[in-house]
């Protein structure tokens, strides 16, 4: 019974082995979906339509315009080639098609007062745009069996495509995840947050958190 025990973990521990040096000589090809949850309010926007943007126009009463990007799906795929049994280099395209854009500009009274623009209502644009990841990444694969948890950094760029044209930034990125083999095909999850430093509508260090799941291939 022992002897039997014993063959079965000496089989399985080959096939572990096989299986890991499989993987280490391959290339990986991932296709994902997901969602983006890009959160962004900017109380001060700057003019659109009211110019020049005073934030005062006297005692009574103020011009606020403000701007807010809400999160979207997104899809995208990686493209990935071990070089060794734990570690990865690893190409990113992510599109995320409906971030959902809206500028409000308002006349705000002082407590007590009537605003002399009374007449003057709210003004609300409303549009979705695309935003486009794209990113090389470092991939370190903690465990090197057919179930795989990974940590992962990188840096590259995304792009804003707006009614005003495309808008770039660089980002870094960085997450984790976990990769679960069924010989050349498997699923893949994973958590990263890109790290905007200069965000276009901000000026200021934006996050935008993305998780992502999917199928892998092993070429």
């Amino acid at each position: 019974m022992r002897a039997k025990i014993l063959l079965i973990l000496l089989l399985t521990l080959g096939a572990q082995i096989a299986l890991a040096d499989e993987i280490f000589k391959r290339t990986e090809i991932t296709i994902y979906s997901g969602w983006s949850f890009l959160d962004i309010k900017n109380p001060n926007a700057g003019c659109l339509i009211i110019c020049p943007p005073l934030p005062a126009l006297g005692p009574d009463f103020a011009i606020l315009n403000e701007e807010t990007v809400k999160s979207s799906v997104l899809f995208g795929f990686k493209a990935g080639q071990y070089l060794n049994p734990h570690m990865e280099v690893e190409g990113n395209f992510t599109i995320a098609p409906n971030h959902g854009f809206a500028q409000t500009v308002r006349v705000v009274c002082a407590p007590g007062e009537i605003c002399p623009l009374i007449a003057f209502p709210d003004f609300l644009k409303q549009e979705n745009f695309v935003a486009y990841n794209y990113d090389g990444n470092f991939v370190y694969n903690i465990l090197s069996g057919n179930i795989r948890p990974y940590v992962t950094i990188g840096a590259g760029g995304v792009s804003t495509d707006t009614q005003e044209g495309v808008r770039t930034n660089f980002a870094f990125n960085f997450g984790g995840g976990a990769k679960f083999y069924l010989g050349k095909i498997g699923l893949r999850f994973e958590l990263n947050d890109h790290l905007i430093p200069n965000y276009f509508l901000t000026d200021k260090t934006e996050h935008d958190l993305q998780l992502q799941y999917g199928v892998v291939f092993g070429l």
